[in-house]
């Protein structure tokens, strides 16, 4: 009898680690299946944003080009623009000590000017923050 009850006592061990085991696999599949499907998913969603943006940007180069058809070069307004941009995220690091400026420094500020006197002759509101023209860059010896 003790021995037909080891046999038995191990045949259901047995049993039980088989059954175990199979459901760890099962949950080890479902687990990587549900992370495939949230990668796509998350992939699909980075796309279509960058997407969005593109057409977002072109969108509003249009608009700029349109707008500037009688007042300028919209490739230069929107290079004055993004170096404009530049410079403020090197201002607002924590060791923006230092900034480097360009030899063409008063290419980009007649940019500005030319800016402002397009906003000036479409009409666009002022904000509400004071006007400040920077200063002329000063001639380095030669």
């Amino acid at each position: 009898r003790n021995r037909r009850a080891l046999v038995l006592q191990a045949e259901g061990d047995r049993q039980a680690a088989i059954t175990r085991a199979e459901g760890e696999k099962q949950a080890a599949v479902t687990r990587a299946e549900g992370e495939k499907q949230s990668a796509i998913l998350a992939a699909e969603g980075s796309a279509q944003a960058r997407l969005r943006n593109a057409e977002a940007e072109a969108e509003a180069i249009a608009r700029v080009s349109q707008a500037m058809l009688n007042h300028g070069n919209p490739a230069q307004y929107l290079i004055t623009k993004s170096y404009i941009e530049s410079l403020k995220e090197m201002v607002r690091g924590n060791n923006s000590k230092v900034i480097f400026m360009p030899v063409e420094t008063s290419t980009m500020l007649s940019s500005v000017g030319m800016i402002k006197e397009m906003f000036a002759e479409t009409g666009e509101q002022r904000t509400t923050q004071t006007e400040q023209t920077p200063p002329r860059p000063r001639q380095l010896p030669t």
